[in-house]
């Protein structure tokens, strides 16, 4: 059953995916004011935050999304993206492996970028 989203959560996300992630944001955040248990609003702040290079409430709003909702697909992969282009390893590692107990695989990009930045991080 696919249940109708608040319209200004729905304009948030016709804008995450244009890529117009400024415009999205304050959407975003009234939504959470709205229901501070959205998950979709935390998901996509996250996700914008992330794109506009504003990684603390980036992290924030996934690890809250992540709270509500621990498989929830854009905030995890998302998350694990971010903080393998960030070389936090062991924490996108955890997530990895999260990851890939619920969805049973995770995309080869990313398992083999990780794996080549363990490497380069590895005493000589």
């Amino acid at each position: 059953m696919l249940v109708a989203l608040p319209p200004k959560l729905a304009q948030a996300e016709a804008y995450r995916q244009k890529g117009l992630y400024a415009a999205a944001q304050p959407l975003y955040r009234d939504s959470i004011r709205e229901n501070d248990n959205e998950v979709i609003a935390w998901a996509g702040l996250g996700f914008c935050s992330w794109k506009l290079n504003q990684v603390p409430e980036a992290e924030i709003a996934f690890r809250v999304c992540l709270s509500l909702n621990p498989i929830h697909e854009l905030s995890l992969f998302s998350f694990i993206e971010m903080l393998m282009t960030m070389e936090k390893l062991g924490l996108a590692k955890g997530l990895l492996d999260h990851a890939y107990k619920h969805f049973g695989q995770c995309p080869l990009t990313w398992i083999a970028s990780g794996n080549l930045a363990i490497k380069k991080n590895q005493p000589k």
